[in-house]
């Protein structure tokens, strides 16, 4: 329990082989444990448990007798921990065949060399942003190392109030890495993970974030976003992608990929506290899916607003039947737009609504566009209040 300082347990429910458990067995630990990871940190061809315990800036080794108990912890030092720290990176960072650590920490990312009996040492910490909250590690340019991927909840201000960013350490191969490059994502990130989003055979980021533009930190309103980051297949990104999820509830706090449907695609699970949430991965990306009108006088038609479509994939274009308007009030919106039939791979195009109220009041409506992405059709929500014109003079009196 957090402010309680109590000490943790790591517990393991052994599978019954129909989809049932057995009760928990508790292996003491840390205060405060927050994130585990598993694997063979001794060699012996069993897998053991890391768990990081934030409160007492610790991390606890739990060696696996092979039968689903471990042995009393071993407890290491580390630098100081901040509460969300909840992941960690088990890999060989250094090419020596041992497993080592990284993890997110208040300074950066420490990194512990493994020594091949389940204990580690600690290297110089990596400097990072702000508060790092998040890493992952995988190969980022195909040169067989492991690189390392930071998302950092505050990016350079202090107050946490300007968009996150995600920062990429591309390794050496001796437990070393170079400068992090930095890029900008949402606003307040809280997790990442890496996977091949656009099936281009290149490594792509998916951070998310409490919400995607700027929001009240108080009461954390928003539209709660992911930011999703293209690969170059070298180590660098292309802009981030953000697409919009109004539905989901604030505070996505982590991120998990996997394809659900069997499409070939990986989706998203968020962890935004939603009942089973999978958002099931399109081609197409909608950039202003919630388009508002300021006031506009009746028979007056306002500027145009944009939505962009984006083809994300790579491979194969991407057929579009038509887009139409539909809802409540669909007379009192105009649409143009510069969509082809058939958007090429990486392109772009725009959807243009203008307001042009018939009656006085909210009036709202829906685009509609018909294509052959994964979620069709995609939808545009549009919305303006129609107030009458004022009268210029009043009538004569006699």
């Amino acid at each position: 329990m957090r402010g309680c300082f109590y000490r943790g347990t790591a517990g393991i429910l052994l599978g019954n082989g129909d989809g049932t458990f057995q009760a928990p067995i508790e292996f003491p630990v840390g205060f405060d444990p927050e994130g585990i990871v598993t694997a063979d940190f001794n060699g012996d061809g069993k897998l053991d448990l890391v768990v990081l315990n934030a409160q007492d800036s610790t991390f606890s080794v739990l060696l696996g007798n092979g039968d689903g108990t471990f042995q009393p912890q071993m407890t290491f030092p580390s630098p100081s921990h901040h509460y969300g720290a909840f992941q960690m990176v088990a890999a060989d960072l250094n090419g020596d065949g041992k497993i080592d650590l990284a993890m997110e920490v208040q300074a950066g990312i420490s990194r512990f060399l493994g020594n091949g009996d389940g204990t580690f040492q600690l290297l110089t910490t990596l400097p990072a942003a702000l508060l790092p909250v998040s890493i992952a590690g995988a190969d980022l340019n195909g040169d067989g190392i492991l690189d390392l991927v930071v998302a950092d909840q505050c990016g350079s201000d202090p107050a946490c109030k300007s968009a996150g960013l995600v920062s990429v350490f591309l390794g050496k191969g001796d437990g070393t890495f170079l400068p992090r490059v930095d890029y900008t994502v949402g606003y307040l990130p809280a997790a990442v993970a890496i996977g091949d989003m656009n099936n281009d055979g290149i490594a792509d980021l998916v951070v998310s974030t409490i919400c995607g533009q700027p929001c009240n930190l108080n009461i954390r309103e928003g539209i709660d976003n992911f930011s999703i980051l293209l690969g170059n297949g070298d180590g660098t990104f292309q802009p981030q992608i953000a697409p919009e999820f109004p539905l989901l509830k604030a505070g996505t706090s982590s991120v998990a990929l996997g394809d659900f449907n069997g499409d070939g695609r990986l989706d998203i699970v968020p962890g935004d506290g939603s009942d089973g949430d999978i958002l099931l991965q399109t081609t197409l990306g909608v950039a202003g899916q919630n388009l508002t009108f300021s006031s506009q006088s009746l028979g007056s038609p306002s500027s145009p607003q944009a939505s962009t479509l984006t083809n994300i994939a790579k491979q194969g274009p991407l057929n579009s039947s038509n887009t139409q308007i539909t809802g409540a009030n669909p007379a009192d919106f105009e649409l143009t737009t510069t969509c082809p039939g058939v958007l090429a791979p990486a392109a772009q195009c725009q959807v243009n609504t203008v307001f042009k109220p018939t009656a006085a009041g909210v009036r709202t409506a829906t685009v509609t566009i018909t294509d052959g992405a994964v979620g069709s059709p995609h939808t545009i929500t549009v919305s303006g209040t129609g107030v009458a014109a004022r009268q210029c003079c009043c009538p004569r009196r006699r």
